[in-house]
This record gives structure tokens, C-alpha cells and sequence, in this order.
């Protein structure tokens, strides 16, 4: 992890502290658009994601899951057909996280969430058993959302009753 970046040193080492944690990590980044939060992300963890998925802005449901889809085939080499629905996306993702080594960190970074969860989607459901039924029981998950539609995220983790570590940048 880098800890160079000028003017994020109590960003930096939050997200340290998150990856060197003996437990499941759920980390929320917002702000405004244009701020850096990807930046911080990528050069934070030297952009070695397990997954990597940025949600397009005003795409449908079946753009979003064939992009989620190209990205497990990039990781892998492997041939995964479009998943029909967000369940069945977040399946695949188990499936591969899974197949990985437990003894190294999984770090997974979903940019721009709040355009994933288009409208009757299905998206955030499916998020959530995902991580209450698997991701926050694997002590090597570092699962990192960021978005800057705030109200969303503030609103979707805040009411949320799971067990979430969120992270807010100043």
C-alpha cells in the first residue's frame, strides 16, 4: 500500500488499517465528483484488485452485467456468460473470490456503485445477501464501494442494518 500521496496521509492510513485488518472490511468513499476518490483508491492499493468493476453512467441493467461479466473473462481467461440479474452476478463473484487464495487479501472495488443500482434492477438486494451471507465472514474480503451520488450512499449504508465498516473521507 502507498502512503505518498500528498495531502491523504489520514486516508491512506484508514485504508491500511482496513487491509491489514483480521476481518472483513466494507469501505464507502464519496464526495463530489472530480475529487480523487479513484485516484486515492488506485494508487492506495497499487490498483491489485481481485475485481474491478466502474458503473456507467445512465446504462441499463443488461450494459452493467455484461460489463461486470468482461471483467470476470479479463481476470480469469475464463469464459463466463452475462449473468441475467445482480444474484446471479454476485454468485459468479463468490464463485471466483472463492477459487482464490485465502491466505492473500481479496480486494474488490466497485467505482461509481450508485449507477449499478439502476432502476428495478435488483442491484442493491443482491449486494446485500451477498455481503451478510458470504463477503463479511471472509476475513481476506476488502470490499470497497465509492460513487459521487452521496445522498444514495449515505442513505443506502446508513439505514442499512448489517454489519458495515464505512469509511468517509473528510
Amino acid at each position: 500500500m502507498r502512503n505518498d500521496i500528498i495531502g491523504r496521509t489520514y486516508e491512506c492510513e484508514r485504508l491500511e488499517a482496513c487491509l491489514n485488518s483480521t476481518q472483513a472490511q466494507l469501505i464507502v468513499v464519496c464526495g463530489r465528483r472530480g475529487i480523487g476518490k479513484t485516484f486515492l483508491i488506485d494508487e492506495c492499493f497499487d490498483r491489485k484488485f481481485a475485481f474491478k468493476i466502474t458503473g456507467a453512467c445512465k446504462q441499463t441493467k443488461d450494459i452493467q452485467l455484461y460489463s461486470f461479466a468482461a471483467e470476470l473473462i479479463r481476470k480469469t481467461g475464463r469464459k463466463w456468460k452475462t449473468p441475467k440479474n445482480w444474484a446471479q452476478a454476485f454468485g459468479y463473484l463468490q464463485t471466483y473470490l472463492t477459487q482464490r487464495s485465502e491466505l492473500e487479501k481479496q480486494i474488490v472495488f466497485f467505482d461509481e456503485m450508485p449507477w449499478l443500482d439502476t432502476r428495478r434492477s435488483d442491484f442493491l438486494p443482491a449486494f446485500e445477501r451477498f455481503w451478510n451471507d458470504w463477503g463479511s465472514a471472509r476475513p481476506n474480503l476488502v470490499f470497497i464501494i465509492c460513487g459521487s451520488a452521496v445522498s444514495w450512499l449515505d442513505k443506502t449504508f446508513s439505514e442499512n442494518k448489517g454489519r458495515l465498516e464505512t469509511f468517509y473521507p473528510p
